[in-house]
C-alpha cells in the first residue's frame, strides 16, 4: 500500500469555547447569569463590577402557578431554611428613613408563617400599621402584612388592578359567595353579567392567599421572575427583571501599566477579549429576549390580560420566523425563564404549545384544552363524575375539538385530577379560605 500526502479543501463549523459559552449564557436565568458574571470577575482582573444602588425597582415574586397542577422543581432553585424575615428587614431598611426602621422591624417580626399580622392593634397604632403595610408591599410579596384573607386580597387587587372597582367590591362584600361559587347571586347583587363575574373570579384566583407560605416551608420553591409584564393605563408593557445585575466596566489601571513583556501582553490581550465578549454577549442576550417578548406580547395579548382561558396555540417557529432567528435560539432564550404577569407567574414554556385543529379549522393550544377540561370538571355532578369519553364528547360538541379518550386520561394525570372510576371529588383551585 502506497502512502501519499493529499490536500483537500472542505468547509465545516467549529464551535469555539466562547461560542459555546455564548449559547449557554443565552439560556441562563437571570440569577444564574449574575453568578456567572461574578465568576468572570474573579478570573479576569480587567472586569470591574459596579453594584446597582437604586432599590426603587426591587421586585420579588414569591409564587409560581403551574399549568400542570404540580410543582415543576427541575427548573427552579430550592432555598432551604431561608430566614425570610431577616431578608425582608434588610430590604426594608434600605427603602425607608432611619426613623421608620423600628416600625418595619415590629411589622416584619410579627408576621405569621403565611405573611399576616393578626390583631395589629395590640402591638401598634392604626396609623403606624397602615403606614407599615404600604412599605411592606414595596419589599415583599404583594399582600404581606394583611390582617386576614380579605385584606390580603384587597391589597393585591389595589396593586394589580387599581382601576377595577368591581374586583374591590367583589372581595369586600361577596367573598363568601365567591368561595361557594354563587355566580348568579353575585351577578344579581352587583348588577353585572355572569360572564363578567367569572372573569373577575379568574383574576382573583391568580392572587396568593398566603403571601409568605412559600418561605415558611423549605419544601416550597422561591421564584424570581426573569421578565415582568404589567398593565399600565390599559396598555401592556414588560421589563427584563435584571435591575440587580452589576454594571460591567473595564479596569483601566491594568490597561495603562507600561513595560509589559511579550507573555504579559498576550495575557492582557486575552483578558481584554474576554471582557469584550462578556459585555457583547450580555447585550446580545438582552436584545434577543426583548425581540422575543415584543412578539409574544402581540401573539399572546389575550393571555396576558385574561389568563389561561385565552392562551393561543403558538410554536417556536411562529416566533422565530418574524424576527429571523433559528428555532433553537428561541428555545434557548426562553429555557429556564419565568415570567410574571397580572394573571400569575409562569414558566415561559407555557406560552409555547402545540396546535390542535377543530372541525371548523380553528386552532386550540394544549394548555387551553386543559383549561376547558378543568372548567368541565368544575361544573360536573360530583356524585356522578364525567368519564373520559364523556369529556371528549363534550369538548367535541361544545368547542368542536376532536380528542381521544386516551388524551383526556393523559391530561387528567398531568393535572393531578383523579379518574372518574376512583369516585373522588375533584377539588378545584377556588378559594378554600374564608376569613372569620
Amino acid at each position: 500500500m502506497d502512502l501519499a500526502l493529499q490536500q483537500r479543501q472542505e468547509m465545516k463549523m467549529v464551535m469555539t469555547t466562547q461560542l459555546r459559552q455564548s449559547i449557554e449564557l443565552l439560556q441562563y436565568p437571570t440569577n444564574k447569569l449574575e453568578e456567572f458574571i461574578r465568576e468572570q470577575q474573579l478570573e479576569n482582573p480587567l472586569i470591574e463590577l459596579e453594584e446597582r444602588t437604586s432599590i426603587s425597582s426591587l421586585k420579588h415574586d414569591w409564587s409560581y402557578k403551574s399549568i400542570a397542577g404540580k410543582q415543576q422543581s427541575e427548573t427552579m432553585d430550592l432555598k432551604e431554611d431561608i430566614q425570610y424575615r431577616d431578608e425582608l428587614y434588610k430590604l426594608a431598611k434600605l427603602s425607608v428613613d432611619n426613623a421608620q426602621h423600628s416600625l418595619m422591624k415590629k411589622m416584619i417580626y410579627n408576621l405569621d408563617d403565611n405573611g399576616y399580622i393578626q390583631n395589629p392593634e395590640e402591638i401598634m397604632s392604626l396609623e403606624e400599621y397602615e403606614q407599615g403595610v404600604q412599605h411592606l408591599q414595596k419589599v415583599g410579596p404583594i399582600g404581606i402584612g394583611a390582617r386576614n384573607l380579605r385584606h390580603c386580597l384587597l391589597l393585591q387587587a389595589n396593586c394589580l388592578y387599581p382601576q377595577c372597582h368591581e374586583i374591590e367590591t367583589l372581595i369586600k362584600d361577596y367573598l363568601e359567595l365567591l368561595a361557594n361559587r354563587k355566580w348568579e347571586k353575585i351577578s344579581l347583587h352587583m348588577d353585572i353579567s355572569l360572564s363578567r363575574v367569572k372573569e373577575l373570579a379568574e383574576q382573583i384566583k391568580s392572587f396568593n392567599p398566603k403571601p409568605c407560605a412559600l418561605y415558611s416551608n423549605p419544601s416550597h420553591i422561591y421564584i424570581q421572575p426573569d421578565i415582568i409584564v404589567n398593565i399600565t393605563d390599559g396598555k401592556l408593557d414588560f421589563t427584563l427583571n435584571d435591575y440587580y445585575l452589576p454594571k460591567i466596566s473595564l479596569n483601566e489601571y491594568y490597561m495603562n501599566i507600561g513595560g509589559h513583556s511579550k507573555e504579559e501582553t498576550k495575557q492582557l490581550s486575552s483578558w481584554y477579549m474576554n471582557y469584550k465578549w462578556l459585555v457583547n454577549s450580555i447585550d446580545q442576550r438582552r436584545q434577543t429576549m426583548t425581540k422575543i417578548m415584543q412578539l409574544l406580547m402581540d401573539k399572546q395579548r389575550d393571555f396576558f390580560t385574561k389568563g389561561l382561558s385565552s392562551i393561543q396555540a403558538l410554536t417556536l417557529k411562529d416566533i422565530a420566523e418574524p424576527i429571523e432567528m433559528h428555532e433553537s435560539t428561541i428555545s434557548r432564550a426562553t429555557m429556564n425563564k419565568f415570567i410574571r404577569t397580572p394573571m400569575g407567574t409562569f414558566d415561559m414554556k407555557v406560552l409555547f404549545d402545540s396546535k390542535m385543529v377543530t372541525e371548523q379549522g380553528d386552532f386550540f393550544s394544549k394548555t387551553k384544552i386543559k383549561y376547558l377540561l378543568k372548567e368541565l370538571l368544575l361544573d360536573e355532578n360530583k356524585l356522578k363524575p364525567y368519564s373520559d369519553q364523556k369529556i371528549a364528547d363534550c369538548l367535541l360538541k361544545i368547542n368542536g375539538i376532536k380528542i381521544s379518550r386516551r388524551a383526556i386520561a393523559k391530561y387528567r394525570e398531568e393535572m393531578n385530577i383523579p379518574s372518574s372510576d376512583k369516585l373522588r371529588i375533584y377539588n378545584s383551585e377556588n378559594f378554600k379560605y374564608i376569613d372569620k
